[in-house]
């Protein structure tokens, strides 16, 4: 066998992989996806990235680790890729750190056959689930291999979430901030030439403990000259939607939102033409004839109603049909006319970021293009026009009252017939390093917690905090199941409350009522140590304030006694 082709062994490591068996030689560039992500679809980022390079001469090995290990997956680990039951783990330091540890002889032997090809260069598509899992594979690539360069990129490598942090991690050498393809290019040919990284624009790194900023690079400006993504690396089968093609029409958003980090990674929002995102997909429908559906991997399909519809118009026209889905922001102009048009052209999901049932809410958000929005119209017209759509709902948006929260739960029952589905989020609302409510609180009436910790924000006249706003998500998941509206959130109280409770009371000292949510968590997660050991930190504590308590009253009814006798 000629030196570096893969192995039987190699092969059987990465057996969801359809790359081509020359990738393994040799490769400019290895893109490595971990766990945990989802695996809905084929990871678009890894495919866009890949042909971009490979449009420029050099060599790409992307390799979706995450959905390996998946195939290989067993108890405990079975719903690690379940939306609802697993975010709780891939937060949790501990329990990854398990993870890893029980999948450490899978993960050296990946290690090795990576190291095998030959490769110098190691790109790390990074969300903050997969961070930790990610930060192992890159140290264990550098204690092998110290000349390897690493780059971390993606939302979560962001300056304003984990960006600076991941830089002055061991094992990383640069993160590449927003948009990548130019970052990742220009990482590729300083390799190849044999000089170093330091200095490329639009990358952070860590040195001496200091994190050395690079600054911003130029956005691609015309989209359409960027290669269609190169998806023939893997195997449609092996995802969940198993006939489903990952497209992106654009980048960012116009929206200014207070809660979303959106318009900070990407900037300014671009779109392709319709034409370009047309021809895309027929390439891939073709390529890959057993697909039948498009997903849109966009923020928003509608950021410019023409070119929504000329694309849409372009799908009706050819031959080749499927169906497609995408998410949109609530505007005035998506009239019924205008979702039948959609609907001509293979639209048959709208997945709308609402939030709130309240359109005056919404502008005090920065959902600047709800403007005028007859919201009750809006629903009616899209479920007349054929259209399934989706609605996302947020608890305890800056300024929500409680007739705000009652109201949505009026929006369910008196769409329930036309809803196509509700999207509650589990994460309630929150606020991100870049984002509006985080950089300018005060703004938006929001006071975060001293600790830094983002969910527990309350706002400045206190009434909105994370028990509030877990009591409105629970109301809505309630009424959605009790009407029979179809739900991403099937159940009628949070999964992991008792834990989130028992963490929010510990933190604000009131240990003697946490004890009994994390006796209760802990029956059920028994293996759970970060929980135990606030458990026995807030018993420790409830004991201490009782014997305390009771030396005062003690001391208090003698000093009573003795000026009674006196």
């Amino acid at each position: 066998m000629p030196p570096n082709l893969p192995s039987e062994r190699t092969s059987s490591l990465f057996s969801g992989s359809r790359t081509e068996p020359a990738n393994f030689v040799s490769p400019d560039l290895v893109l490595v996806q971990t766990p945990g992500w989802g695996i809905k679809t084929m990871p678009l980022s890894l495919a866009t990235l890949a042909a971009f390079v490979r449009s420029k001469g050099h060599r790409v090995l992307p390799l979706d680790l995450n959905v390996e290990f998946h195939l290989r997956r067993r108890p405990p680990y079975m719903d690690l890729w379940d939306d609802n039951t697993a975010d709780w783990f891939w937060r949790t330091g501990s329990r990854i750190e398990g993870f890893i540890a029980d999948h450490r002889e899978l993960i050296d032997a990946q290690v090795e056959a990576l190291l095998a090809t030959g490769a110098r260069l190691f790109g790390f598509s990074c969300y903050s689930s997969c961070s930790h899992v990610s930060l192992h594979y890159a140290r264990e690539i550098k204690r092998r291999r110290p000349d390897a360069v690493t780059i971390f990129g993606g939302p979560h490598a962001s300056r304003t979430l984990a960006g600076r942090d991941l830089a002055l991690r061991p094992g990383v050498d640069l993160v590449a901030q927003g948009e990548g393809e130019l970052i990742l290019l220009e990482t590729v040919e300083r390799v190849k030439a044999g000089r170093g990284v330091d200095g490329i624009p639009g990358t952070l790194q860590g040195r001496d403990g200091k994190v050395v900023d690079h600054g911003d690079r130029p956005l691609i400006r015309d989209l359409d000259e960027l290669p269609f993504a190169d998806l023939g690396d893997f195997d449609p089968s092996l995802y969940e939607r198993k006939t489903t093609l990952p497209v992106m029409a654009s980048r960012g958003c116009p929206n200014k939102c207070n809660y979303c980090s959106e318009k900070v990674y990407w900037g300014t929002y671009r779109g392709f033409s319709p034409r370009r995102v047309a021809d895309e997909v027929f390439h891939q429908l073709e390529r890959f004839p057993q697909l039948d559906q498009v997903d849109f991997m966009d923020s928003l399909i509608n950021g410019v109603m023409s070119r929504m519809l000329d694309m849409a118009r372009l799908f009706a026209a050819h031959p080749r049909k499927f169906i497609w889905a995408s998410q949109a922001v609530i505007r005035k102009e998506m009239t019924y006319e205008v979702f039948k048009t959609l609907h001509d052209g293979g639209c048959r999901c709208l997945a709308f970021g609402l939030e709130t049932s309240s359109v005056e809410l919404m502008l005090k958000s920065g959902k600047v293009l709800a403007k005028g929005v007859e919201l009750d119209r809006l629903v009616e017209d899209a479920h007349r026009a054929g259209l399934s759509c989706a609605y996302n709902f947020m608890f305890g948006l800056p300024g929500e009252t409680a007739a705000n929260a009652a109201a949505s739960l009026d929006f369910l029952r008196r769409h329930k017939g036309r809803i196509g589905t509700v999207n509650p989020s589990a994460a309630f609302c929150g606020f991100s390093p870049g984002t509006p409510a985080f950089e300018r609180p005060e703004d938006f009436g929001v006071v975060p917690d001293d600790s830094g910790r983002e969910a527990y924000w309350r706002t400045a006249d206190g009434t909105n905090d994370l028990l509030v706003r877990l009591e409105r998500f629970e109301a809505f998941c309630a009424e959605a199941v009790d009407l029979g509206v179809p739900t991403t959130y099937p159940h009628r109280r949070l999964l992991d409350r008792d834990r989130v409770i028992a963490d929010f009371l510990h933190h604000h000292g009131r240990h003697a009522e946490a004890l009994p949510y994390y006796d209760r968590w802990l029956e059920s997660h028994p293996d759970d140590e970060t929980s135990r050991l606030s458990r026995r930190l807030s018993a420790h504590e409830a004991r201490g304030r009782l014997a305390r308590f009771s030396e005062r009253m003690t001391k208090t009814l003698l000093d009573g006694a003795r000026a009674l006798v006196s």
